[in-house]
Protein backbone atom coordinates (compact mmCIF):
# COMPACT_ATOMS: atom_id res chain seq x y z
CA UNK A 1 0.00 0.00 0.00
CA UNK A 2 2.74 2.51 0.81
CA UNK A 3 4.62 2.38 -2.86
CA UNK A 4 0.91 3.32 -4.22
CA UNK A 5 0.45 6.24 -2.06
CA UNK A 6 3.91 7.82 -2.93
CA UNK A 7 3.03 7.25 -6.34
CA UNK A 8 0.25 8.90 -6.12
CA UNK A 9 1.71 11.53 -4.17
CA UNK A 10 4.29 12.19 -6.79
CA UNK A 11 1.16 12.43 -8.99
CA UNK A 12 -0.60 14.95 -7.19
CA UNK A 13 3.18 17.20 -6.92
CA UNK A 14 3.10 16.85 -10.97
CA UNK A 15 -0.27 18.04 -11.41
CA UNK A 16 0.06 20.70 -8.80
CA UNK A 17 3.47 21.97 -10.50
CA UNK A 18 2.00 22.62 -13.19
CA UNK A 19 0.87 26.20 -12.04
CA UNK A 20 2.09 28.81 -14.33
CA UNK A 21 3.24 31.01 -11.01
CA UNK A 22 4.54 29.79 -7.54
CA UNK A 23 2.19 30.18 -4.18
CA UNK A 24 5.35 32.04 -2.61
CA UNK A 25 3.65 34.85 -4.80
CA UNK A 26 0.20 34.73 -3.04
CA UNK A 27 1.79 35.98 0.58
CA UNK A 28 -1.59 37.90 1.33
CA UNK A 29 -3.27 34.38 0.73
CA UNK A 30 -1.78 33.23 4.27
CA UNK A 31 -3.98 32.16 7.32
CA UNK A 32 -7.46 32.43 4.97
CA UNK A 33 -9.85 29.41 6.15
CA UNK A 34 -11.68 27.64 2.64
CA UNK A 35 -14.19 25.45 2.75
CA UNK A 36 -14.31 22.80 -0.21
CA UNK A 37 -17.73 21.34 -1.74
CA UNK A 38 -17.62 18.87 -3.96
CA UNK A 39 -19.49 15.37 -4.44
CA UNK A 40 -16.47 14.29 -6.66
CA UNK A 41 -14.03 13.00 -3.77
CA UNK A 42 -10.69 13.22 -6.61
CA UNK A 43 -12.02 16.75 -7.84
CA UNK A 44 -12.50 18.01 -4.13
CA UNK A 45 -8.82 16.20 -3.71
CA UNK A 46 -7.34 18.26 -5.94
CA UNK A 47 -9.20 21.62 -5.33
CA UNK A 48 -8.10 21.35 -1.90
CA UNK A 49 -4.64 20.56 -2.99
CA UNK A 50 -4.18 23.22 -5.34
CA UNK A 51 -5.33 26.02 -2.49
CA UNK A 52 -3.42 24.30 0.22
CA UNK A 53 -0.30 24.72 -1.91
CA UNK A 54 -1.31 28.07 -2.50
CA UNK A 55 -0.82 28.67 1.86
CA UNK A 56 -5.09 28.32 2.21
CA UNK A 57 -6.13 26.33 5.11
CA UNK A 58 -8.84 24.05 3.77
CA UNK A 59 -11.57 22.21 5.15
CA UNK A 60 -13.17 19.78 2.68
CA UNK A 61 -16.84 19.12 2.33
CA UNK A 62 -18.74 15.84 0.00
CA UNK A 63 -22.25 17.66 -0.06
CA UNK A 64 -24.33 20.56 0.14
CA UNK A 65 -26.07 19.64 3.50
CA UNK A 66 -22.55 18.96 5.25
CA UNK A 67 -21.46 22.24 3.78
CA UNK A 68 -24.23 24.14 5.12
CA UNK A 69 -23.37 22.27 8.55
CA UNK A 70 -20.08 22.96 8.59
CA UNK A 71 -20.69 27.14 7.68
CA UNK A 72 -23.02 27.15 10.42
CA UNK A 73 -20.67 25.78 12.83
CA UNK A 74 -17.26 27.10 12.18
CA UNK A 75 -15.78 28.87 14.42
CA UNK A 76 -13.87 31.13 13.25
CA UNK A 77 -16.19 31.48 10.56
CA UNK A 78 -14.73 30.35 6.80
CA UNK A 79 -12.99 33.23 4.73
CA UNK A 80 -15.08 31.46 1.81
CA UNK A 81 -16.60 28.63 0.16
CA UNK A 82 -15.54 26.81 -2.98
CA UNK A 83 -18.50 24.85 -4.19
CA UNK A 84 -19.09 22.87 -7.05
CA UNK A 85 -22.19 23.93 -8.45
CA UNK A 86 -23.77 20.93 -10.53
CA UNK A 87 -22.95 18.48 -7.64
CA UNK A 88 -26.54 17.65 -5.67
CA UNK A 89 -28.02 19.92 -9.13
CA UNK A 90 -28.68 23.02 -9.48
CA UNK A 91 -31.48 23.57 -6.84
CA UNK A 92 -28.99 22.52 -4.44
CA UNK A 93 -25.97 24.62 -4.96
CA UNK A 94 -28.84 27.56 -5.02
CA UNK A 95 -30.38 25.99 -1.68
CA UNK A 96 -26.54 26.04 -0.61
CA UNK A 97 -25.85 29.92 -1.60
CA UNK A 98 -29.02 31.31 -0.07
CA UNK A 99 -28.10 29.39 3.21
CA UNK A 100 -24.75 30.98 3.35
CA UNK A 101 -26.06 34.30 2.87
CA UNK A 102 -28.94 33.62 5.57
CA UNK A 103 -27.27 32.48 8.41
CA UNK A 104 -27.71 34.19 11.50
CA UNK A 105 -24.42 35.58 12.50
CA UNK A 106 -23.92 38.32 10.34
CA UNK A 107 -19.72 37.65 9.66
CA UNK A 108 -21.02 34.20 8.33
CA UNK A 109 -23.90 35.90 6.15
CA UNK A 110 -21.35 37.68 4.26
CA UNK A 111 -18.78 34.92 3.50
CA UNK A 112 -17.94 34.59 -0.45
CA UNK A 113 -18.77 32.25 -2.44
CA UNK A 114 -16.78 30.78 -5.36
CA UNK A 115 -18.55 28.56 -7.70
CA UNK A 116 -17.22 26.16 -10.12
CA UNK A 117 -19.09 24.44 -13.21
CA UNK A 118 -19.14 22.50 -15.69
CA UNK A 119 -21.24 24.84 -18.10
CA UNK A 120 -21.68 28.48 -18.03
CA UNK A 121 -25.48 28.23 -18.40
CA UNK A 122 -26.19 28.97 -15.14
CA UNK A 123 -23.83 31.73 -14.42
CA UNK A 124 -26.92 34.24 -13.98
CA UNK A 125 -28.59 31.85 -11.50
CA UNK A 126 -25.19 31.96 -9.45
CA UNK A 127 -24.80 35.75 -9.45
CA UNK A 128 -28.55 36.30 -8.55
CA UNK A 129 -28.03 33.68 -5.90
CA UNK A 130 -25.16 35.60 -4.73
CA UNK A 131 -21.78 34.27 -5.90
CA UNK A 132 -18.80 36.45 -5.77
CA UNK A 133 -17.20 34.24 -8.11
CA UNK A 134 -17.92 31.62 -11.04
CA UNK A 135 -15.15 29.40 -13.17
CA UNK A 136 -16.09 27.14 -15.67
CA UNK A 137 -14.34 23.58 -15.61
CA UNK A 138 -11.58 22.86 -17.03
CA UNK A 139 -9.67 25.38 -15.24
CA UNK A 140 -5.98 26.23 -14.61
CA UNK A 141 -4.67 25.40 -11.02
CA UNK A 142 -3.93 29.48 -11.72
CA UNK A 143 -7.32 30.57 -12.49
CA UNK A 144 -8.84 29.02 -8.58
CA UNK A 145 -6.22 30.35 -6.77
CA UNK A 146 -6.41 33.55 -8.55
CA UNK A 147 -10.27 33.05 -8.43
CA UNK A 148 -10.10 32.52 -4.39
CA UNK A 149 -7.70 35.22 -3.81
CA UNK A 150 -10.05 38.19 -6.05
CA UNK A 151 -13.20 37.33 -4.22
CA UNK A 152 -11.03 37.16 -0.48
CA UNK A 153 -9.42 41.02 -1.50
CA UNK A 154 -13.12 42.19 -2.31
CA UNK A 155 -14.76 44.68 0.15
CA UNK A 156 -18.70 43.90 0.41
CA UNK A 157 -19.35 46.66 -1.87
CA UNK A 158 -17.00 45.40 -4.05
CA UNK A 159 -18.35 42.01 -4.25
CA UNK A 160 -22.26 43.31 -4.62
CA UNK A 161 -20.82 45.70 -7.67
CA UNK A 162 -19.04 42.82 -9.04
CA UNK A 163 -22.19 40.65 -8.67
CA UNK A 164 -24.51 43.21 -10.68
CA UNK A 165 -21.59 43.61 -13.48
CA UNK A 166 -21.02 40.02 -14.18
CA UNK A 167 -24.74 39.19 -14.13
CA UNK A 168 -25.50 41.77 -16.62
CA UNK A 169 -22.33 40.09 -18.51
CA UNK A 170 -23.91 36.81 -17.74
CA UNK A 171 -27.58 37.79 -19.26
CA UNK A 172 -26.36 39.46 -22.38
CA UNK A 173 -24.32 36.48 -23.60
CA UNK A 174 -27.49 34.19 -22.56
CA UNK A 175 -29.35 37.15 -24.95
CA UNK A 176 -27.00 36.46 -27.84
CA UNK A 177 -26.61 32.37 -27.55
CA UNK A 178 -30.24 32.47 -27.59
CA UNK A 179 -30.56 35.20 -30.56
CA UNK A 180 -28.34 32.44 -32.52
Amino acid sequence: SKPSNEASDRSWTSLLRRSKSDADERTSAGPSRLLVVDDDADARELISRILEQATYTVERCPDHNAAIAAVKQADPPFSGVVVDFQGGGTSSSLKLLDAIRHIDDKVRAKTPTLILTSTDTNQVFAWQSGSDGFLVRPFHADEIVDGVHAMLERTPEEREQHRRDQMKQARSAQARRIAE
